[in-house]
């Protein structure tokens, strides 16, 4: 019981009195707006079941939830004889929980709420109300606007302490990532979420306070296939590739098993040198998953829960082939490489690239190799050396990154 009092003298008192006293019932959820002025609210009177959906492309976010009596709220065949006039217990915890950040969601109402949410009401007729806004996350980074994919997200199943996740390993490389499309828009049933940061931008990444950050897989540097406005077009050729490694392993380092983590665009964030030879961008594809859940995966899954393999450029033949010649040259920076067959056999190249990557260990340029390389030089080599018995390719007139330089070539003569 509460009770609200003052001490006043008799002049005071008949002054007051003469004042128009406020008796306006309030709602539990006060009117709110969210910032396109749109919100949905709903009423469940029980037997029922609670559902909320947004749809493709929208998550779900709680704005306000309780489960009681609310004196402008009631049910029309509710027993209320007798009952408080405003009564209810703390339901939005477990409706934010069960709800905010995914697609849709539900709760069984049948016979009652009161089997998942704490009944404070018991012996009257209590309505489970919520107030929710679906939204498309924007994120906004160095003055670019980057719209978050979002797909359904349903909860791992327990059963007697053990996890079984839903799902299957992906087969999409934690260092090069690919842009979400319907059918990668989650892994093991939760929602992977995307950021692209312009070179010098920051940002946070941030999960609701029942889940933790996941890391799916991250980059800060150059990709053909994930390049965005962040890459500025100039005189220069870009490269197909230029990135670390290690950028995905640190990001992981600092993100994961947290709730929050800040993120910068730069190499000194990340302690790398700068080999690209153009304006970069970092992408991170994330999780927010249940704590529980990721120490499991972890567990369970091993190599099948992070890829950890760097996609070669030159990819290995499964059948040894005699006639396949393959050269590497170590920190190049100028020069020639000749390339001759015997009278009456020409040249085919299979496969070159003029810069680094950390699949050949026959050079140890740094502490840690980096990936960079342009696939014009492949083109530039096939139509030079191509159909003739030999050739001749001058390093100096092809695109390179930053620093020393490996060339590597697999050919032969047929």
């Amino acid at each position: 019981m509460l009770v609200q009092f003052q001490c006043l003298d008799s002049k005071t008192y008949d002054r007051l009195k003469s004042c128009t006293r406020n008796l306006t019932l309030k709602s539990i959820c006060p009117i709110s707006l969210n910032s396109t002025g749109l919100y949905f609210e709903q009423k469940w009177c029980e037997p029922t079941t609670m559902t909320i959906n947004c749809g493709t492309g929208f998550l779900i976010n709680i704005i306000c939830s309780f489960y009681g009596i609310d004196p402008n709220l009631k049910c029309d065949s509710g027993f209320y004889s007798g009952s408080p006039t405003v009564c209810y217990s703390d339901s939005f915890s477990q409706v934010n929980s069960t709800c905010s950040g995914y697609q849709n969601c539900s709760i069984n109402g049948n016979p009652s709420f009161k089997k998942y949410i704490l009944n404070a009401c018991d012996g009257y007729t209590s309505t489970l109300f919520v107030k929710w806004e679906c939204v498309r996350q924007i994120i906004i980074d160095n003055n670019q606007a980057i719209t978050m994919n979002t797909e359904n997200n349903n909860e791992y199943c327990l059963n007697d302490d053990s996890l079984l996740l839903l799902g299957n390993c992906s087969k999409i490389s934690r260092y090069e990532p690919e842009f979400l499309t319907s059918t990668s828009l989650s892994n093991f049933d939760y929602p992977i979420f995307e950021k692209i940061i312009c070179s010098g931008g920051k940002s946070v990444i941030k999960c609701l306070n029942s889940h933790i950050i996941r890391i799916f897989s991250a980059y800060y540097g150059i990709q053909m296939k994930t390049q965005t406005n962040c890459i500025q077009q100039s005189a220069n050729e870009v490269p197909t590739k230029c990135y670390y490694p290690s950028v995905y392993i640190k990001v992981s380092q600092i993100c994961e098993f947290q709730n929050e983590c800040e993120i910068k665009a730069t190499s000194s964030f990340f302690n790398n040198t700068d080999i690209c030879p153009t304006s970069k961008q970092f992408i991170v594809q994330y999780q927010c998953v249940k704590n529980y859940a990721l120490r499991n995966a972890i567990t369970k899954l091993g190599k099948c829960f992070k890829n950890n393999e760097i996609p070669l450029i030159c990819p290995e033949h499964i059948q040894k082939d005699s006639q396949i010649h393959q050269n590497t040259y170590c920190s190049i920076n100028d020069g020639s490489v000749n390339l001759n067959c015997q009278q009456n056999q020409t040249i085919e190249v299979i496969c070159s690239f003029y810069g680094q990557h950390p699949s050949i260990k026959e050079c140890t340029i740094q502490k840690e190799t980096p990936v960079c390389y342009f696939d014009s030089v492949f083109k530039t080599i096939k139509k030079t050396c191509n159909g003739i018995q030999s050739c001749s390719i001058q390093l100096s007139s092809l695109q390179s990154c930053i620093g020393l330089k490996i060339f590597h070539i697999k050919w032969k003569c047929i």
